[in-house]
């Protein structure tokens, strides 16, 4: 997921995504359109708002997606910007694909009519794998979706390996002539199992040495319960203990 928030100002610093663990399955949920609902300091993230949206609700994931229509449906409309969320998740050990979306899907979605409220599309993946890519799509070359797609036809045997490729794909997007402004280098990249245990992220910096510690914790709900602020003190304590260690080893 690109990190990138762009609106007369870049910030390279962003999640793009949401994690979801329920009772019958775990979902990722990404998006692309409205990143921050404003850029005044302390604003909360578009992931960040969906896990406080969220929390209560999402206890299986058929119902986090109904309830993410209705919220952005009441709370979204009215910035007048088109807007995806793309949900992957796995339901009992079977794949599903929801987008939720006030735009319609099979036409050039960053430049058409908004429809009245936000649409659920998509349900259980049974023929083929896919390749969903939203925002930026046409900065990805064709060497690179062919690479994707070729992807999708197997498991990964080491799912660190296929991080590093997902970020690649993302570093080469970045670099487009036309639309790579709208791309960061800088990515956050995740691999989801089948049974949704040991889903494994990185973040990916490539030399950028100000990626802040707090990248390391995307938010996440855990059985409808908002685990995003605990995860950040953890993550906050150990940065702040390593950094005295090295310190002292100074």
């Amino acid at each position: 997921m690109f990190n990138r928030l762009t609106d007369e100002i870049h910030e390279h610093w962003s999640h793009k995504f949401l994690d979801v663990i329920c009772n019958d399955g775990r979902a990722l949920i990404s998006y692309t359109g409205i990143g921050r609902l404003n850029f005044d300091l302390g604003s909360p993230d578009i992931s960040e708002w969906m896990a406080n949206q969220l929390e209560g609700n999402a206890v299986s994931v058929p119902n986090t997606v109904k309830c993410l229509q209705d919220v952005a449906s009441r709370h979204l409309m009215k910035y007048r910007t088109p807007h995806i969320f793309t949900v992957a998740a796995f339901i009992q050990g079977q794949l599903w694909v929801f987008e939720v979306s006030n735009v319609k899907l099979d036409v050039d979605w960053s430049d058409t009519a908004l429809l009245r409220s936000f649409c659920v599309y998509g349900g259980q993946v049974t023929d083929r794998p896919l390749v969903l890519v939203r925002g930026a799509r046409a900065a990805v070359s064709k060497a690179d979706w062919k690479l994707l797609r070729e992807e999708t036809k197997q498991r990964p045997r080491r799912p660190k390996k296929f991080l590093k490729l997902l970020a690649r794909v993302n570093k080469r997007s970045s670099e487009h002539e036309r639309y790579g402004k709208f791309i960061s280098r800088e990515c956050s990249v995740s691999y989801m199992p089948a049974n949704g245990d040991g889903v494994v992220a990185k973040g990916f910096a490539w030399g950028n040495e100000s990626m802040p510690w707090s990248t390391v914790a995307p938010p996440r709900l855990f059985f409808g319960m908002n685990m995003t602020s605990f995860l950040r003190e953890d993550v906050k304590r150990f940065s702040e203990t390593l950094q005295h260690s090295q310190t002292e080893t100074r």
